[in-house]
């Protein structure tokens, strides 16, 4: 057995990460530097505008054609490698010229590089030229690993080794052995890529080849970094840019700073990360490599995710797209999508996340890309856990297992199985989870997959735990705990801890709880997990009130609800960061449409001038004619000519300034409507979705039409234990000033009851009363603006709803009866609440079978109608109070769909073609 056959196996305990700095310095070769080795700077490109032939134009042309006559009939070259394969007097010289094609355009249009290698294949065999026939062999096979068909790659790599090593070209074999090397490195084979880069590495050095060098130690540092094997990844990395800087080649020395770029993130050293990727990028720019300059912005995205830094992220992400797309490699497009649609996830836009995964997911199974489908559908999957929809996410769990199973990616099996036993223990199918979790396990171990074998015993711990089998739950805990304290995995070591609390707490051993809690606690206040801390201190003031240690359990109340509120603002932060992400995407999505357009509108514009050409060709002698004849009356219009180009010229002047005008205003009025549509984002994002609104209410409908982009009318929901609290607002105004109100009453409402737990519908109203004075300053500033609201509370144990109302109406219909409930006569703000003692009522009244309540602002009733519709006809009549009522009445017994509909109807017959004047919102719900 040779010594390359000897080689040891790889164990995730041998990763250890480089915690320091100086431990950088000891894989880089002594007397090195990154920073000086080589100057970079920044390449510009030439951009060369096609215009219009104009009616000048086209007369200049005819006398350019009258003198150029014989280069009108010349045929246009076309790339200066297509015509030396015209050119070519051999069929050696054209197979080679063929190969090159094939070569150059892999990764940018794949489609093509496989012809031209099919080609040359086919000419080799023709002729028996061997060598030729190796290097398409090697063409094709780089063609089919880069479009992700790593089994035909395979195929055509192996031939092209075997001609090569029947040829005896040393330097080709060294080069063939990387790339299967790397093929099996993506199919999951280490063992396989191993002996491949090695033989390679040991071949190059053997011969003195730098560049094969290079490659194979490039090769071993992707095969280590796949494997997570960090430091091996990272020594390798080194060596080959080294070797890279002293050849000289740009392109490969920015593909290997992207490396090192990427070793850097996996031990979280982000700003040299980023610093790799910044050479990287300005080196591809120079020599303008648009597919590394895509690759670049994509792993910047990837840091910048890595980060929480999701606006950078998503603008690294869409740019790096953009470019793709004008590159046209699908595989790359793909990545991408799956990419943006990973930011969106974080952000918890599931909608617009799911949106992106399909994407990605349609041009992977065009692809047969099996491995990234996979991926895909898995991440599509853990969406659909997240909303809880467990059916769908089990199945797009199931559907990347099985493509695993047929790659035979034992790590990413795993992911399945463990992803699939979380589901079936939602559903409550412990034993289908718990045999998911055995066979996650069983590879985790057999790999040496340390963390995930931590995280699946802990998960097989809690389902014994919720099977009651306590004692297993303890074994499995114990096993986690052990794993994660080795290798001191200090996210496992918190929530095992956690878990042997809670299942001790079940067991009565309360100082055996309190021991594992402050473990989980000590560990969690490291890594800043505020989940595992809230959680820790609301269990802990608990045990040491139970103990009568009030001292303690007092400290850990104020640090609950210390971290209890942190954890808000981070949900607000999120909230923000999916604005911001939105912003991004739809402004580069819009680029994206636009630069289609302008290329379609250039196509058509190059039709154009063909067209012009051919006509300027073909009535040539006719024009021969014309020209005589005008030039016969040139002298005698000459005066003419003259004073009507004085005018045209005074006329362009015009035209210039009033199109610059017309172009500032255009300028304006979009950045004041990106401005408000931007403001509207922020409105919806804060409003629950309807869809959503029915999980807490399945029998209601909100009527919501603003006046404007952004409206001064908003509807809140909260829910706590079995009381859910509704409130429908109109801000003073509306549009932007409106919406600003909406969002200070938005927030109020969230501090006064889910924050300081007030739940009385009429001490909300107070509260909220003295919230906008004091927000809006109204004491100084004399600032009358605020709102008029209904809140109500619906007590679905005690079956009443309690509703308090702020100079607004709301409407109860119980056993055919109508009841208006008449709101207090004050406005929530303004210097007339903030002058007089304002106390709001609260009305109680029993929720009976077939109850529905009404709450509405004003808009509907101040609708100005149609002239038709008035009365008598030519006045300006509303739609009033007492039509609305009726209105109400009419319909409450229909279906809830069928009652919006009949007040959709209504407002729209009402208004015919006046504008809407308000902000509309009415909400019903069926309580009984």
């Amino acid at each position: 057995m040779s010594s390359l056959q000897k080689a040891p196996k790889l164990f995730f305990n041998d990763f250890l990460p480089l915690t320091k700095r100086s431990d950088l310095t000891q894989v880089i070769p002594e007397g090195k530097s990154l920073k000086n080795s080589h100057p970079l700077g920044l390449g510009q490109k030439l951009v060369v505008d096609n215009r219009l032939f104009g009616v000048r134009s086209i007369i200049i042309g005819i006398f350019i054609s009258i003198i150029t006559l014989p280069f009108v009939f010349a045929e246009s070259k076309t790339d200066s490698l297509q015509q030396l394969l015209n050119d070519a007097a051999t069929d050696t010289a054209k197979i080679n010229i063929l190969n090159k094609m094939c070569s150059e355009l892999t990764g940018i249009n794949n489609k093509n590089a496989l012809k031209y290698g099919e080609q040359a294949k086919a000419l080799s065999e023709k002729i028996s030229y061997d060598k030729g026939l190796a290097q398409s062999f090697f063409n094709i096979g780089s063609v089919y690993k880069d479009i992700g068909e790593y089994n035909k790659s395979l195929e055509f790599n192996l031939k092209s080794m075997e001609l090569r090593e029947a040829l005896k070209d040393k330097k080709d074999i060294a080069e063939s052995l990387v790339n299967t090397g790397l093929v099996y490195k993506e199919l999951n084979s280490f063992e396989k890529s191993l002996e491949y880069l090695s033989k390679a590495q040991a071949l190059a050095e053997k011969i003195h080849d730098l560049n094969s060098m290079a490659n194979a130690c490039n090769g071993l540092g992707s095969l280590y970094l796949k494997f997570k094997n960090y430091n091996q990844a990272l020594i390798h990395y080194m060596k080959s840019l080294d070797i890279r800087e002293s050849l000289g080649v740009k392109k490969d020395i920015a593909t290997t700073l992207n490396n090192l770029g990427m070793v850097n993130k996996e031990y979280s050293n982000f700003p040299l990360a980023i610093e790799y990727y910044k050479k990287s990028l300005s080196i591809s720019k120079t020599i303008h490599d648009q597919k590394n300059i895509a690759n670049t912005l994509n792993l910047m995205g990837g840091t910048s995710w890595d980060m929480k830094q999701y606006g950078d992220a998503i603008e690294y992400y869409m740019e790096s797209l953009k470019i793709r797309e004008e590159i046209g490699n699908k595989k790359d497009i793909a990545s991408s999508f799956n990419n943006i649609g990973n930011v969106f996830k974080n952000v918890n836009n599931n909608i617009k996340a799911l949106e992106y995964y399909q994407k990605a997911l349609e041009i992977r199974r065009e692809l047969k890309d099996e491995t990234h489908t996979a991926q895909t559908l898995n991440d599509i999957g853990s969406i659909y856990w997240k909303m809880k929809k467990y059916d769908p996410a089990l199945k797009y769990y199931k559907d990347a297992l099985k493509i695993r199973r047929n790659t035979g990616d034992k790590i990413s099996i795993a992911q399945s199985l463990k992803n699939i036993g979380i589901v079936y223990k939602e559903l409550h199918m412990y034993e289908s989870a718990l045999d998911s979790y055995r066979k996650a396990l069983s590879i985790f171990e057999d790999v040496g997959d340390n963390k995930n074998i931590s995280h699946v015993s802990n998960y097989m711990g809690k389902t014994y735990m919720e099977l009651k089998e306590y004692k297993k739950a303890e074994q499995f805990f114990f096993k986690s705990l052990s794993i994660s304290e080795r290798g001191y995995f200090k996210e496992g070591i918190a929530s095992s801890a956690l878990n042997l609390g809670e299942l001790y707490i079940k067991a009565h051993r309360m100082k055996d709880a309190i021991k594992y809690y402050e473990l989980a606690l000590s560990i969690a206040k490291v890594t800043n997990q505020k989940d595992i801390l809230v959680k820790v201190y609301d269990t802990l003031e608990d045990l040491y009130a139970d103990q009568s240690d009030y001292k303690k359990a007092w400290i850990y109340n104020k640090l609950y609800s210390m971290v209890k509120d942190g954890i808000v603002e981070d949900e607000g932060n999120i909230k923000i960061a999916d604005v911001q992400v939105k912003m991004v995407t739809y402004k580069k999505e819009k680029e994206i449409d636009e630069k289609q357009k302008e290329l379609k509108y250039r196509e058509s514009e190059l039709k154009k001038e063909k067209l012009i050409r051919y006509f300027l060709i073909g009535g040539f002698i006719g024009i021969l004619i014309i020209l005589t004849l005008v030039y016969m009356q040139y002298k005698i219009k000459k005066r003419s000519n003259k004073l009507l180009a004085m005018q045209k010229k005074e006329i362009e002047k015009q035209a210039v300034a009033l199109e610059f005008a017309n172009n500032e205003l255009t300028v304006k009025n979009t950045q004041i409507t990106d401005s408000i549509t931007y403001a509207k984002l922020i409105q919806d994002a804060i409003l629950l979705p309807e869809k959503n609104i029915r999980n807490y209410l399945p029998e209601s409908f909100i009527f919501y039409k603003p006046r404007d982009i952004v409206s001064g009318d908003f509807y809140w929901l909260f829910q706590e234990d079995n009381k859910i609290f509704f409130a429908v607002a109109d801000c003073t105004g509306h549009g932007v000033p409106g919406g600003f109100m909406s969002m200070i009453g938005y927030t109020l409402l969230n501090t006064i009851v889910k924050e300081k737990k007030v739940f009385n519908p009429s001490k909300i109203l107070d509260k909220l009363n003295a919230g906008v004075y004091l927000t809006l300053n109204q004491n100084e500033s004399k600032q009358d603006d605020g709102m008029d609201i209904t809140i109500c509370c619906i007590d679905t144990d005690a079956k009443q709803v309690h509703i308090a109302l702020a100079n607004q109406a709301a409407f109860i219909v119980q056993e055919g009866e109508m009841i208006t409930i008449k709101g207090d006569i004050y406005s929530i703000g303004g210097i007339f609440s903030s002058r007089t003692k304002v106390d709001f009522v609260t009305h109680t009244f029993d929720i009976k079978n077939d109850t529905m309540l009404y709450m509405f602002t004003d808009g509907m009733m101040d609708q100005i109608g149609e002239e038709e519709n008035t009365v008598p006809a030519g006045r300006q009549e509303k739609f009033g109070i007492t039509q609305f009522e009726n209105l109400l009445y009419k319909s409450h017994n229909l279906p809830i769909c069928a009652q919006y509909d009949a007040i959709h109807s209504a407002f729209l017959n009402w208004k015919g073609s006046k504008r809407q004047i308000d902000d509309i919102l009415i909400v019903g719900i069926k309580l009984g």
